[in-house]
């Protein structure tokens, strides 16, 4: 917690320029600061015994919202890198701070919105849940994955380019 407040305030006051990355690079702070603090939701349902619904509801979606939303900035981070490096043409246009703006809106209401929507399911009807779980699953664990491995791999193909280096000096 104290390394992700530190980060948060280098990266809020102490850098000049608000550069794709760093936005991408705050809202990854925030949702690990945001983890924390569903903490003690967490402590109220253990000593409750599990009694306490509100408290499972509150932990378990604030818990779930914040994974979610720090794989996705992940997976932010990895592909504006690979704009950066590999698609530099492309990058002009779709690496700023605007986009990058409503990109991190997108994520925080996208993580919300579906969360909510399983959760709110899954206390309602406890047996109906395979299809928004393997949804969940697709869409907020394998295709993340599947794209930071893959732009990863196109990254280091780029750098171990000689052409790109030469052009790089």
């Amino acid at each position: 917690m104290v390394l992700n407040t530190v980060a948060l305030y280098v990266f809020c006051y102490r850098t000049k320029q608000k550069t794709t990355s760093v936005i991408y690079t705050i809202n990854l702070a925030v949702t690990d600061l945001l983890v924390n603090l569903s903490l003690p939701t967490r402590i109220l349902l253990y000593y409750s015994g599990g009694a306490c619904l509100t408290c499972s509801y509150m932990h378990i979606f604030s818990y779930f919202v914040n994974m979610y939303c720090s794989i996705l900035f992940l997976t932010c981070i990895c592909v504006d890198r690979y704009l950066a490096i590999v698609q530099v043409e492309a990058s002009r246009r779709w690496r700023s701070s605007s986009v990058a703006k409503v990109v991190c809106i997108t994520v925080w209401l996208f993580a919300i919105v579906v969360t909510y929507s399983f959760l709110s399911t899954a206390f309602q009807h406890t047996g109906c849940c395979i299809s928004k779980l393997l949804f969940l699953t697709i869409t907020e664990f394998f295709l993340p994955l599947i794209i930071i491995v893959v732009f990863t791999v196109r990254i280091m193909w780029a750098l171990t380019d000689r052409h790109l280096m030469q052009q790089s000096r």
